[in-house]
C-alpha cells in the first residue's frame, strides 16, 4: 500500500539503463507523480520512449557528483528544499538474486547502482529504498568513500597480509602505525597486543559463508570495508560499503581495460585480491608511504588448486589440506576445513604492477617488506629497517 502524497508531492526515483522496464510493471503504476533521474548514455531515447508517461514530472540524466552540477542536479536540490521531494528510491527490474555461495539468502542485484545511490547521497537522501518485483528492501545510511579522502595525506600505512611471515617479524611495532589488515587478521589482534585501524573484504566465499565469524572478531571501533555488493547482507557496524568495478582479466564492465587502479571514491577497481583494494584506499586517503607486510604470495598449491591467469571458475576452491606450506599466520584461519577461492597470482601481479606505475607517478611509494615474500613487483625493504 502506498502512502498517501500530500499535495504537490512526488518521489526521486533513479533508475539504471537496464532497469528501466521497471517503468512498464504493474505494481509501480500507482506510484504516484515521480522525477525520474535515469544512469544512461542515451538520455534521449528514455525522453521519447517514456516523456508521455503522465506519473513522469521529468526526466533528467544522471550525473557523477564529481562533475559541475548541470541544471537537472540543482532542480533537484531545489525541489528537495521546497518539500516537494520528500524520498528517494532507486528501481530495479530484477528479482532478488541469490547469494554465489549462499544460494538460499537472496539479496538485490546492487553493484550497478551504485552511481545512482552516492548521487542520491550527496543529495542529501540518506536511507535510500530499493524497489523491484514483489519487493523492497531499505539501504541505511553508511559513511561513504568521500569521507576517507585525504584523511592521511603525507602519512605512511602498512598494508597487512595473512601470510606465515607476520610470525617472523615484531607486530608490536605496528602499534601506533595506520594499518589496514583483511579477512581473519583479527585472530592477530590479542597476541600482538592491538587493533588495525582499518579492515577489509571482498572474496565472495569468504563473506558470504563466514559472516558470523567477522562479526564476532572486528570490534565496532574498526572502520570495515566492504564491497558495495553486500550493503544489505553484511551489515557491519562503522562499515563503508565501497564500489567495487570486478573486471574478467581483460576488461572492465566500464569499459575499461584491465588493469586499471584509482584513487577516486568513485569507483575502485578488482584486482584479484583484497590487498590491491587495500592499496587503493590507501592512496584514496592521501598515504605517501605504503609499505606491504604478510604478503607472503605463496600458496603452495597444484595446477589445479591455481589460477594462473584465467578469472572465471570461482566456484573452484582449496583448502589447508591442498597447500604444499603454510599459507597463513595462524592455524586457525584454514581449520575445521574452511574452503578458499583459489588465487590468481598472475592477475594479481599484473594489477600489482598497475598500482605501482601509478603511486611511481603520482609521488606515491610502495613497498614490500614481508620477509621471504614472493611477490618481486615493489622493492623489497627490510621492516626492521622501518623503525
Amino acid at each position: 500500500m502506498t502512502e498517501e502524497l500530500a499535495p504537490g508531492q512526488m518521489t526521486l526515483v533513479g533508475l539504471s539503463e537496464r532497469d528501466l522496464p521497471a517503468l512498464d510493471q504493474a505494481e509501480f503504476a500507482d506510484r504516484g507523480p515521480i522525477l525520474l533521474l535515469v544512469h544512461t548514455r542515451d538520455i534521449n531515447k528514455v525522453v521519447k520512449q517514456y516523456g508521455n508517461d503522465p506519473r513522469i514530472v521529468q526526466i533528467i540524466e544522471a550525473e557523477s557528483p564529481d562533475l559541475p552540477p548541470s541544471g537537472g542536479p540543482r532542480l533537484i536540490r531545489e525541489m528537495i528544499q521546497s518539500g516537494r521531494i520528500r524520498n528517494a528510491e532507486i528501481w530495479l527490474h530484477s528479482a532478488l538474486k541469490p547469494l554465489r555461495f549462499m544460494a538460499k539468502i537472496k539479496t538485490p542485484d546492487l553493484p550497478h547502482t551504485y552511481p545512482l545511490y552516492r548521487q542520491l547521497r550527496h543529495f542529501g537522501f540518506e536511507t535510500i529504498c530499493y524497489r523491484g518485483p514483489k519487493w523492497s528492501v531499505d539501504i541505511e545510511p553508511f559513511p561513504m568513500l568521500e569521507q576517507f579522502v585525504d584523511r592521511h595525506k603525507g602519512e605512511r600505512c602498512f598494508v597487512v597480509g595473512n601470510g606465515p611471515s607476520l610470525n617472523k617479524i615484531d607486530m608490536s611495532l605496528l602499534k601506533n602505525e595506520i594499518t589496514f589488515g583483511s579477512n581473519r587478521v583479527f585472530l592477530g589482534f590479542e597476541k600482538w597486543g592491538f587493533e588495525f585501524t582499518y579492515w577489509g573484504m571482498e572474496d565472495r566465499l569468504q563473506v558470504e559463508e563466514y559472516l558470523g565469524e567477522y562479526e564476532e572478531g572486528l570490534s565496532d571501533s574498526i572502520t570495515k570495508f566492504v564491497p558495495f555488493d553486500y550493503a544489505d547482507y553484511a551489515k557491519f557496524p562503522n562499515a563503508c560499503y565501497f564500489p567495487l568495478m570486478y573486471g574478467n582479466g581483460r576488461v572492465f564492465p566500464d569499459g575499461i581495460s584491465f588493469p586499471a587502479f584509482s584513487n577516486r571514491p568513485g569507483m575502485l577497481y578488482h584486482g584479484f585480491t583484497i590487498t590491491y583494494s587495500l592499496i587503493e584506499i590507501a592512496a584514496l586517503m592521501g598515504c605517501s608511504e605504503i609499505y606491504l607486510i604478510g604478503v607472503d604470495h605463496n600458496y603452495g598449491l597444484g595446477a589445479k588448486k591455481l589460477s594462473m591467469s584465467r578469472a572465471g571458475g570461482d566456484d573452484s576452491t582449496w583448502s589447508a589440506a591442498d597447500a604444499g606450506v603454510a599459507t597463513h599466520f595462524d592455524t586457525r584461519y584454514t581449520t575445521q576445513n574452511k574452503k578458499f577461492v583459489k588465487p590468481r597470482p598472475i592477475n594479481a601481479e599484473v594489477s600489482y604492477a598497475c598500482s605501482r606505475q601509478w603511486c611511481g607517478m603520482n609521488g606515491v611509494e610502495i613497498k614490500n617488506a614481508t620477509p621471504g615474500s614472493h611477490l618481486d613487483v615493489y622493492e623489497m625493504v627490510p621492516y626492521e629497517d622501518l623503525f
